[in-house]
């Protein structure tokens, strides 16, 4: 449903504006109405609306002000204007502060106010797609940009690859340096007994999706059956915080390892120290998050 704001001075054209829209055949929801443009507005800045169909001469502020105001606070949305004066100049100011249609009070019927709804209502459910498709569409390009880069780092890590030969958007994520942190599944061989082979799968890739919530430009990759290993630009790293994410609400337990790194050619060596969680977890018991480095 989109939501309609009416704003008028006089309380009987608020009423008869109300009355008059076929609310649930255009698919319009109301919102409020109000008697001046400052309250619409601050009404507005708290629930934006889709449409407003407000008049132009009103006190405290006008239509055409509230106009300015509401495009720029939410620019998808739609405004009908509505005056007692057929006047044209107010009409090509409407117009250009943003406004969709004019209509004038005394010949406004019915039929002409639902007819410049459903025009507007139209443009914006089509623009609404078009944004959902050029979502889909940008979501599509960085889930496979993801890939790549996953596939990049599991190279580097499990290749032989030299630190500092890596693609420059890689690079570019990690300029301030970088996090690398290791998780590992406790009990995984428990877990497969009890819920299936294809569990702890399961059990990664949804750590991986709570990771990228948190971490949107860092990197999650999966190192054998059971680990997930994480690259993350250190200053957004905060290891409590993932551990705390990755294992909200589930049953299954981890053991988190972490170590720093300034220059993309200590990361070979950083997720080597990260294998000490497995000595950590047997001495210190699982869980995390520990700080791994060199051994002295």
């Amino acid at each position: 449903m989109l939501s309609v704001v009416i704003v008028d001075d006089e309380p009987i054209i608020r009423l008869g504006v109300k009355a008059s829209i076929q609310w649930r055949e255009l698919g319009l929801a109301f919102a409020g109405e109000y008697s001046n443009g400052a309250d619409a507005l601050r009404a507005l800045e708290r629930e934006p609306a889709d449409i407003v169909i407000t008049d132009i001469k009103m006190p405290v502020m006008g239509g055409l002000e509230l106009t300015e105001r509401v495009r720029s606070l939410r620019p998808s949305a739609k405004v009908i204007l509505i005056s007692s004066y057929n006047d044209f100049e107010y009409a090509k100011k409407g117009i250009v502060l943003g406004a969709s249609d004019y209509i004038l009070k005394p010949t406004m019927e019915p039929e002409e106010l639902n007819e410049v709804l459903g025009r507007c209502a139209e443009a914006i459910r089509r623009e609404q797609e078009i944004g959902r498709r050029l979502d889909g569409y940008e979501s599509g390009v960085r889930e496979r940009e993801r890939r790549g880069l996953e596939q990049e780092a599991k190279k580097l890590f499990t290749q032989e690859r030299d630190g500092e030969d890596i693609g420059d958007e890689f690079a570019a994520r990690f300029s301030e340096g970088c996090v690398l942190a290791r998780a590992a599944l406790n009990e995984a061989e428990a877990i497969r007994q009890k819920n299936g082979p294809l569990y702890v799968g399961i059990l990664l890739d949804e750590w991986k999706d709570r990771f990228y919530a948190v971490h949107e430009r860092g990197i999650a990759f999966a190192a054998g059956e059971e680990e997930l290993v994480m690259l993350i630009p250190r200053p957004e790293a905060n290891p409590p915080r993932l551990m705390e994410e990755l294992t909200r609400g589930q049953e299954a337990d981890l053991t988190l390892g972490y170590a720093e790194a300034e220059e993309p050619g200590e990361w070979r060596s950083r997720y080597r120290w990260t294998e000490q969680i497995y000595g950590r977890r047997f001495f210190d018991g699982p869980g995390g998050p520990y700080l791994c480095q060199p051994k002295p």
